[in-house]
């Protein structure tokens, strides 16, 4: 990604952070006209301009140090430019502007172009100096896909003021197809300018060479706003995602190149940074390449139980999404912990069930947020005492079905003890009722229900001792008829082995159901 914060683009400057002097403008309108303490057209040039960094909106008021702006109503650039001889009006070279405003064209935009034509401009707060002027075309791309066109660019002035933070650097570039006008003293990096061999401006010499560097990046969620190449930790520039950057006169010999910026989710495959030679008057190159992954979607959460007290069951059940169709269970000792993986990043609903002589002293159920690539925890605390009463309780679903009216498909929650305290709420989707499946319950809520026998073991097990059963009165949901009923049930396996078994009969009403647990666990505790 882009560095907010751009270093320097030549080895002999630092930070460039000045004061405001130019238009500042991301309001659309026609092609302006070039202030007039711009003194005139343009001259021949013998030197060439490099630089990178960022203006701001507001413009600062004092040379140093610079504010930045801090709700992205900012530029940020990089470029090289030359006349493609001494005193020639033809230019060589590319810049990169990306507007992060809101406010601009396109809600911000990216713009790469390439430099055709390049003169020189009187400085208006240094007479004795000139600036750079340089133009061509490009290719702007609107952040919020309004537009990807061709558009021709004029940069009207990138001035060389002094070394970084004691000097007036400062930048404007009109791209007159998009109504785009802006300008500013930049409140980080450098502009610099190097004459041209034979030439008489500043900077520059012989023995040099350039340097292009280039990456190839892919996969799937490519980093968006492209990367830094930084040379010998002195120099650096933009390079876009796929794209390429063009270091000029730097000395022959080697340089160290590192890149930077790149998102969390992508990888650099080569040594980062390289050692690269540059040959005196000629070109190297090097290349990145960068791998990019999706970002995870999933995370984990680990539940811990504390438990104090006597007479510890040997575990309880933890339940993540209790009654849906993603309900995942599993035991717990009463002091330790167990992970649930590959979660859905985002909010879930954690259940514990315990043993009829322990309390959850704790919220229960518990609300947590998994984190995509991460791990929630959460915990409980249980008290627990006396001797532990026979209890036969149960969460999940049976049928082959899904959760929707009109499908062969029943949840349940029980639990019920051996002292005859006990609760139930059963639904069946495949009988429907005034547009809704049908609820069943037995509770405090609905008077007149209630368990009336407990027998703990079932002959609907294959080993009835795994099993119980229990009789009571049920009351249908938004009716007032109230049936006896009997559910047997049998804790054959662990949660989520499809090995525990349900069933129940409501003789009164004709009305049976039985079968093997596709979701959830039933948990027998015995004394």
């Amino acid at each position: 990604m882009l560095q907010r914060n751009f270093p320097v683009w030549s080895g002999a400057a630092a930070i460039a952070l000045a004061a405001v002097a130019c238009t500042d403008s991301t309001t659309p309108h026609g092609t302006p006209a070039r202030p007039s303490f711009w003194g005139g057209g343009g001259t021949p040039a013998c030197f060439r301009v490099t630089g990178g960094g960022r203006i701001d909106k507001p413009e600062p008021s004092t040379p140093y140090p610079q504010s930045k702006n801090p709700d992205r109503d900012f530029a940020t650039f990089g470029f090289q430019a030359r006349p493609t001889a001494c005193n020639s009006s033809d230019g060589s070279g590319e810049i990169e502007w990306v507007d992060h405003s809101r406010n601009a064209p396109g809600q911000g935009f990216t713009f790469h172009g390439t430099v055709s034509s390049f003169s020189a401009l009187v400085d208006h707060y240094h007479p004795d100096r000139q600036c750079g002027s340089f133009s061509g075309t490009g290719r702007a791309k609107a952040h919020d896909h309004s537009f990807d066109q061709t558009v021709s660019f004029t940069v009207d002035h990138a001035c060389d003021e002094g070394e970084p933070g004691k000097g007036r650097d400062h930048i404007r570039i009109i791209l007159s197809d998009l109504g785009y006008d802006r300008g500013g003293i930049l409140t980080g990096g450098n502009i610099q300018q190097h004459r041209l061999k034979g030439g008489g401006g500043g900077g520059g010499g012989g023995g040099t060479g350039d340097l292009r560097v280039t990456n190839t990046t892919t996969g799937s969620n490519l980093d968006p706003d492209g990367y830094t190449v930084t040379v010998d930790n002195t120099t650096s520039q933009p390079m876009a995602t796929n794209g390429s950057t063009t270091f000029t006169a730097l000395a022959a010999g080697d340089h160290s190149v590192a890149l930077s910026g790149v998102a969390a989710n992508c990888s650099v495959a080569e040594a980062n940074p390289q050692t690269v030679t540059v040959p005196a008057g000629g070109t190297a190159s090097t290349t990145f390449t960068i791998s990019c992954t999706a970002p995870p979607t999933t995370g984990n959460l680990t539940v811990s139980t504390t438990t104090t007290g006597s007479n510890f069951p040997s575990s309880y059940t933890v339940t993540v999404d209790p009654g849906t169709v993603g309900e995942r269970s599993q035991p717990i000792a009463p002091n330790g912990s167990v992970t649930f993986t590959d979660l859905a990043a985002g909010s879930h609903s954690v259940a514990l069930t315990v043993a009829s002589n322990c309390t959850v002293t704790s919220a229960n159920p518990q609300s947590v947020s998994v984190p995509a690539g991460g791990t929630a925890t959460t915990s409980f605390t249980v008290s627990c005492a006396g001797a532990t009463v026979a209890e036969l309780a149960g969460n999940g679903a049976i049928g082959p079905g899904t959760p929707t009216t009109g499908s062969e498909y029943q949840t349940f929650v029980f639990d019920v003890k051996a002292d005859l305290t006990g609760t139930l709420k059963y639904t069946d989707y495949n009988l429907v009722r005034n547009g809704s499946p049908t609820t069943v319950d037995v509770g405090p809520g609905f008077p007149g229900t209630g368990i009336t026998a407990y027998r703990n073991s079932s002959t609907a097990c294959s080993d009835p001792t795994k099993g119980a059963e229990f009789d009571g009165i049920l009351q249908v949901e938004g009716e007032t008829n109230q049936y006896t009923f009997t559910v047997a049930a049998c804790d054959n396996g662990p949660s989520g082995s499809g090995l525990d078994f349900f069933s129940i009969n409501v003789p009164n009403a004709g009305y049976s159901k039985a079968g093997f647990l596709v979701s959830g666990d039933i948990v027998k505790t015995s004394p």
